[in-house]
This record gives C-alpha cells, sequence and structure tokens, in this order.
C-alpha cells in the first residue's frame, strides 16, 4: 500500500471480498508500463462468485470499471487477480465503490502455500498459441498454472514469488552456458 493504493505486483497476487448490494466499481491505476503496449502493461481478470467477468490489461494511468450490477440486491464474491508477472508490471487498486453492504474480506483457508518459481509458475505464455512467440503480459495467466490451479484445487490460500528466467542453478540462457547472476 502506499498513498492510498494497493499496488499488485506477484504473479496472482489479489484481493477478495463479498458484500450483499446492487453494484461495485473499481478504479485501477496503471504504472509506468501503460504507455509500452501490450507486451508490457499488467494484465488481470476479476471473478463475480468464482466466474471470470473481466480480462484485461492496464492501459491508461486510471481508468474506473464497473465490475458488477444487479436489478436487486444479493450476497457476491468479487476476486481482482493479476495475471501477470511483477518483472514486467504493477498495478494499484486506487479504490471500490459498492451500492449496499460494506465489503468484508473472505475468510482465509485453513491451508497455506507459498510457490517459489520461474516462467512455468508466472503462467508465461500459456494463452499464446505459438510456443516460440517472445514473452508478453498479454499471453501470461499465472491462473492457468500448476500453482495457482494446485492452491484451487486443495481449497488453499496461496502466494506466489515467481519470477520468468530466474533459475535456481542458472536464470535463463538461449546458449547453453549458465548465468549465475
Amino acid at each position: 500500500e502506499q498513498d492510498g493504493i494497493l499496488w499488485l505486483a506477484l504473479s496472482a497476487s489479489g484481493i477478495e471480498f463479498t458484500f450483499t448490494g446492487t453494484k461495485v466499481s473499481v478504479t485501477i491505476v496503471g504504472d509506468t508500463m501503460i504507455s509500452s503496449g501490450k507486451d508490457k502493461q499488467a494484465r488481470f481478470a476479476v471473478y463475480i462468485d468464482g466466474e471470470r467477468t473481466l480480462d484485461t490489461q492496464v492501459d491508461a494511468a486510471e481508468k474506473t470499471y464497473e465490475i458488477f450490477s444487479a436489478d436487486e440486491a444479493k450476497e457476491t464474491t468479487v476476486t481482482i487477480i493479476k495475471l501477470s508477472e511483477a518483472a514486467e508490471s504493477t498495478f494499484g487498486i486506487k479504490s471500490i465503490d459498492v451500492t449496499g453492504s460494506e465489503i468484508a474480506p473472505t475468510a482465509e483457508k485453513e491451508l497455506k502455500i507459498e510457490f517459489i518459481g520461474d516462467s512455468i509458475t508466472c503462467g508465461y505464455g500459456v494463452d499464446d498459441e505459438d510456443r516460440d512467440h517472445h514473452f508478453s503480459t498479454s499471453t501470461e495467466d499465472a491462473t492457468r498454472a500448476y500453482a495457482y490451479k494446485t492452491a484451487k484445487l486443495l481449497d488453499a490460500d496461496y502466494s506466489l514469488v515467481s519470477y520468468s528466467g530466474h533459475g535456481i542453478i542458472s536464470g535463463y540462457t538461449d546458449s547453453g552456458k549458465k548465468v549465475t547472476s
């Protein structure tokens, strides 16, 4: 948190809350990568009651999204999650506005898992039909990677600490030689 904005950086970082009401909007702020194009802009998703309803990239310094609307008040769970990794971009949640009851964080889960990984954990390229394409945040989705899926299957809270190209023995190399830096 910085200056009243909650910044999301790591893969699959996010927030989840419940409320009873008819409308939710969220104001998102972008970092310096907003002018860098789809290969570098942060990608995020919104889930309403477990169903993905928005999948987009942060392309503006500040933008408000109406992420839920209903004619009658109902109890709703909202999840906002960063799909791309920290090495390229971040985004901030400036405000959440609801029409209805106050928001409340969802309950912590009994099981907690921390994953430490590289591009496989970040979901590098999982949405790209051509495996030979270079890195792009637009084709990265940590929720389609094994770590996130494992946490969901085990009904666990999770932490993903992962960066593409950062291996334990060597960083990424196309020459076959170790890159220990």
